[in-house]
């Protein structure tokens, strides 16, 4: 399992969990300012989904925790976009 991912994969890991919040947020109309758990769930579906139809997408790893799954790349893209 690959820890480290390469620069160029962070940042599409960036974009794409930034336009998964912003479509979200235009649909149902509300933010995820302070709502890591909906955050890490989001990336993770999609992730899955993308896993499932056979296309690339994130570059992230995922680990089991008790409230559901958890990476530290999107903790990583949550910190990059909330300092800009």
């Amino acid at each position: 399992m690959r820890e480290l991912r390469k620069t160029n994969e962070v940042i599409m890991d960036n974009a794409l969990v930034l336009i998964l919040m912003d479509l979200v947020a235009r649909r149902n109309q509300t933010a995820f300012v302070g709502d890591r758990l909906k955050c890490m769930k989001l990336p993770f579906l999609a992730a899955n989904q993308m896993f499932e139809q056979r296309a690339k997408g994130f570059n992230l790893t995922f680990f089991k925790y008790e409230h559901g799954p958890i990476s530290k790349g999107v903790y990583s893209a949550w910190n990059h976009l909330s300092i800009l």
